[in-house]
């Protein structure tokens, strides 16, 4: 596993060498920490990567997340994305309703968290 970045220096890594459109979420983690708060970690297929890499990222201190599935769609394709830092949280929603860089209460499949850090597996 290999760091790649923390908070707003993940972001403008991630914005200058991933794209994570187009890639599969392969597998969503939620659990409490030591310190009692929520930690949700995600991982991405990078299927346009050397070795088919993934991509994961744990957001910590969760202020607020909502996913929805249901069996009849294609699970979690991202389509369109969001992510960026707004409010002193970090937004990332892979169901937005428009790509506006803004949090938007009708963008679907989000998380908001104080912190996030991002690794290469």
């Amino acid at each position: 596993m290999q760091t790649i970045g923390k908070n707003l220096n993940l972001l403008t890594h991630l914005n200058q060498n991933y794209q994570l459109l187009n890639n599969q979420l392969a597998s969503m983690l939620l659990y409490i920490d030591e310190s009692n708060s929520l930690v949700i970690e995600i991982v991405f297929s990078l299927a346009e990567t050397e070795n088919d890499q993934h991509l994961r990222l744990k957001f910590t201190d969760v202020v607020e997340y909502m996913f929805y599935y249901k069996s009849d769609y294609t699970h979690y394709t991202v389509r369109r994305l969001k992510f960026l830092y707004d409010e002193e949280c970090f937004y990332l929603s892979i169901d937005p309703e428009d790509e506006l860089p803004k949090v938007s209460h009708t963008d679907q499949d989000v998380v908001r968290a104080k912190n996030v850090e991002g690794y290469l597996l």
